[in-house]
């Protein structure tokens, strides 16, 4: 069984992530220094489950071991456009990933 970080350096090989980019505020971990992670990004109209669903909302999936401290109304910047986080990321399986609901920033 893949662990979560083998599994999203299987969908990076793939070419299936999206860099995104994080300055952390000022009091989180980091604050003020550009972090570049690769995630899963869904887009609005993104189709999922193999063609039979579309996904409605703007999502950032990424390992748990990546942006520590990502909270609510902190911002992304994923392929030149700036997203901010709808609400705290959302853990995922057996917490070894997060869910990041977005909206244009």
């Amino acid at each position: 069984m893949l662990s979560t970080v083998d599994f999203f350096a299987a969908f990076d090989r793939a070419g299936m992530l999206k860099e995104a980019a994080w300055t952390p505020s000022v009091g989180l971990p980091g604050a003020g220094v550009e972090q570049k992670e690769k995630g899963r990004f869904r887009a609005p109209a993104t189709e999922v489950l193999a063609g039979e669903a579309f996904t409605s909302d703007i999502t950032f999936q990424y390992p748990a071991l990546l942006f520590p401290g990502l909270k609510r109304g902190e911002v992304l910047a994923i392929a030149g456009t700036n997203y901010k986080l709808r609400e705290d990321p959302r853990p995922e399986l057996d917490g070894s990933r997060y869910l990041a609901l977005l909206e244009s920033a």
